[in-house]
């Protein structure tokens, strides 16, 4: 047929249009809050909420540049090779539960590994840096923060606070991991109050947090 003028004939059963609700109470009530200026005060603490976990974000990763600027040393392979085994064998199993399978898709794991490569140097260097700064502080996790961040992670989750807490008690090295976690948020989080701050404008008209140490 490639060419070739084709003549089709269809019926027409019926037009359908579209009609935007009207913007009142009764439309935020469908969003579960009591009025129109509720709903908007809820949609403007949701923006507020995510420009300031935007601008720690930027001024955390700043911080972190800066001191892998500042503290070069030779990388333990092994912990190099262990993160990026980790970080290649997610990227696969997030393209399998696409739909997409990397191997009928020609996606080879050397290529991987040599993308994600610069990713896992920088997050082990990272991790050792906040391990020394939880030693040289003296950095400790009490019972009560990971109680906290298990019930984050259960609302996070849809999970029960009780099954996650009775999971960490049987894998304990999974627990371990959790104490590790938090040790390195907080070490993390004690070098930002140690920061000197500034806050400037970027092009996005964010306010960006930048940092001198």
């Amino acid at each position: 047929m490639a060419g070739k003028e084709v003549l089709f004939k269809v019926d027409l059963k019926e037009i359908k249009e579209k009609n935007l609700p009207e913007i009142n109470d009764e439309f935020a009530k469908d969003l579960k809050s009591s009025s129109l200026k509720e709903l908007k005060r809820r949609i403007r603490e949701d923006l507020e909420r995510y420009e300031r976990e935007h601008s720690e974000r930027i001024l955390r990763d700043n911080l972190m540049d800066w001191l892998i600027r500042k503290t070069p040393f030779p990388l333990p392979q092994a912990m190099v090779e262990r993160e990026l085994e980790a970080m290649v064998e997610e990227a696969l199993t997030r393209m399998r539960y696409s739909g997409i399978d990397p191997k009928r898709m020609g996606i080879e794991e050397t290529k991987l590994k040599e993308r994600y490569r610069p990713s896992a140097e920088k997050k082990v260097r990272n991790t050792l840096i906040l391990e020394e700064v939880g030693k040289k502080e003296n950095i400790e996790v009490s019972e009560d923060e990971i109680g906290k961040r298990i019930e984050e992670m259960a609302k996070a989750s849809g999970q029960k606070k009780e099954d996650l807490e009775e999971f960490f008690q049987k894998e304990r090295s999974h627990l371990a991991g959790l104490r590790e976690e938090i040790r390195l948020k907080k070490a993390l989080e004690l070098i930002v109050d140690k920061a000197r701050i500034k806050e400037k404008k970027v092009k996005e008209r964010r306010k960006h947090q930048d940092a001198k140490v």
